[in-house]
């Protein structure tokens, strides 16, 4: 509140780090970009593959102009060098989020190098902010108090996986189906990166499980727990089978937990988080956290806080037909909708042999953010299992900063309506 100072900091120019900038961009292969500091060098490879022009080349005075670009971040760039193909084509986007994702490793990188090691090294197994202590007499989880707000990110396949991690997500939930590329031994490297930097992966058990399905759980769920994961419960048998085999779970939203005695019961049936029910207001959120916080519970809360409402889960493919009858016009990466009388479209999606039904608002709180830190909850969830790697990036940024003080916004997608549901209504 001191103008003064504010105008001193303002003024005040800030030191940079000079940068050696390296980028690779070769016919047929994936565009790199090598960043070397002063004590950290890191290697980013992206998605996007290098293409020959077919008309405008992009040229090394163009590739260079973009890495120069490093006004909003602590470096400069001393030193720039190019080995690249003639002729090729490059997207200015694709160069400008590569030089920024690099930066990003960077900066985190050296952040981390200066981060104190733990007092006491013989602390066991951390679940991302909360210590898991196991008894010597049965395999009850006792879990120490949270202090600070944790941002939790829903993707749908493991391709969004390190975006997400790269964007600051401190829980990562994915679907269970995901676990073998999880644990494939070519995506080791990123693994071991993510568990070293404290990222805590979820795997999801659908919420409509077979008896069948239910069967196969036990044995998946001892090599998820041998893998150092967590699951995700959205229906009271895979509760049980998760607390019988001593898996760490978390009970999702759609186990409807609307007040402090049901969480307190699935605290105490094993679960080390819980994901209130999205038709609580503000108010109600702050009652149960207070609740549970001054009767010694110190297990965590979570709360969803963007994404689009599941409406509906069917056990059957609706969409089946569609596919198979207009295999030319319908495809997998298709936008499918249902729209009602008013004109208001429901995103429809097939998952496996599900069909899901969502809400056509977006739940968007990112202006929020104060008020929800306010409310005691301790993991914050950004539900983008709709959102592509790029929106997965963007949201989960912006919330990032939001949650560290920085002001942000989001620009919202084409036709996207918001809406801030039930956090200020009733139930």
């Amino acid at each position: 509140t001191d103008p003064q100072l504010l105008k001193t900091l303002q003024e005040t120019a800030l030191k940079t780090c000079p940068l050696h900038i390296k980028i690779t961009a070769k016919n047929d292969s994936r565009l790199s970009v090598e960043m070397i500091g002063v004590r950290d060098a890191v290697v980013y490879t992206d998605d996007y593959t290098v293409q020959p022009a077919r008309k405008s080349p992009t040229t090394q005075e163009q590739i260079k102009e973009i890495m120069e670009r490093l006004g909003d971040t602590p470096y400069v760039a001393e030193c720039i060098d190019i080995e690249a193909d003639d002729d090729i084509f490059i997207p200015i986007g694709i160069l400008t989020n590569a030089r920024r994702e690099a930066c990003d490793m960077l900066l985190e990188k050296t952040i981390g190098g200066y981060k104190k090691k733990d007092k006491n090294p013989k602390v066991p197994e951390c679940v991302q902010g909360i210590v898991v202590t196991k008894s010597t007499k049965d395999s009850d989880n006792n879990i120490s108090e949270i202090t600070a707000s944790f941002l939790s990110v829903e993707i749908q396949d493991f391709e969004s996986l390190h975006s997400a991690a790269r964007a600051g997500a401190d829980i990562i939930y994915l679907p269970i189906g995901e676990f073998d590329k999880l644990t494939d031994p070519q995506n080791e490297p990123g693994l071991v990166n993510l568990k070293d930097n404290g990222t805590e992966v979820v795997l999801i058990i659908p919420q409509i499980t077979h008896d069948s399905e239910l069967l196969s759980l036990p044995p998946l769920l001892e090599k998820i727990k041998d893998a150092g994961f967590n699951v995700a419960c959205s229906n009271l048998g895979a509760v049980e089978i998760a607390k019988t085999s001593g898996t760490p779970f978390v009970v999702q939203k759609e186990l409807n937990t609307f007040n402090m005695f049901t969480a307190n019961t699935f605290y105490e049936a094993g679960a080390y988080r819980v994901t209130l029910s999205s038709e609580l207001n503000m108010d109600e959120i702050t009652d149960i956290c207070d609740g549970l916080k001054d009767s010694g519970v110190t297990r965590q809360i979570e709360i969803v806080i963007h994404g689009r409402e599941l409406l509906l889960v069917t056990k059957n493919d609706l969409l089946k037909p569609l596919y198979e009858n207009y295999k030319r016009a319908v495809t997998e990466d298709s936008e499918i909708f249902l729209i009602d009388r008013d004109n208001i479209s429901y995103p429809v999606k097939r998952w496996e042999t599900r069909t899901l039904l969502y809400n056509s608002e977006v739940l968007h709180m990112l202006d929020e953010i104060g008020r929800l830190k306010e409310c005691g909850a301790d993991v914050l969830r950004l539900d983008l299992s709709l959102n592509d790697k790029k929106e997965i990036r963007e949201i989960t940024r912006a919330y990032k900063r939001a949650l560290s003080g920085t002001g942000v916004k989001l620009s919202p997608k084409k036709d996207e309506i918001y809406t801030t549901g039930q956090y200020f209504k009733g139930i």
